[in-house]
C-alpha cells in the first residue's frame, strides 16, 4: 500500500507531470497532504532546490511551496473521516 501512496503523493513524479486522473487521484492520498505538510514545517523546498539543479527541483518546488493551513485542514477531515467510519463500525459490531 506504500508504494501507491508514494507515487500519488508526488514524491516520485511532479504533480504537474502526472495525467489528470492520477492528479485527482492524488487528491485522494493522506501521503501527498503529509509531504506539503511537512516539507512546509521543515523548509524543505529551499533545501530542495539548494541540493538540486534548478531544471529538476523546479517541478516539485511548486508542490513544496504550498499555504501551511491547507494540509492541516486536509488531514484533520482525514482523521475525522476515518475515526467516524471507524466509530460506525465498532457501533455495528456491537449490534451483531
Amino acid at each position: 500500500m506504500i508504494i501507491p501512496q508514494l507515487m500519488f503523493a508526488g514524491a516520485f513524479v511532479p504533480l504537474d507531470k502526472m495525467l489528470p486522473p492520477a492528479r485527482i487521484l492524488s487528491e485522494l492520498m493522506i501521503s501527498k497532504w503529509a509531504l506539503q505538510l511537512t516539507a512546509r514545517l521543515t523548509d524543505l523546498s529551499g533545501n530542495f532546490s539548494a541540493q538540486f539543479p534548478p531544471a529538476f527541483a523546479e517541478a516539485y518546488q511548486k508542490e513544496l511551496d504550498v499555504t501551511a493551513w491547507v494540509p492541516w485542514v486536509v488531514l484533520g477531515a482525514f482523521t475525522l473521516v476515518f475515526l467516524a467510519a471507524t466509530l460506525v463500525v465498532q457501533k455495528r459490531k456491537d449490534v451483531l
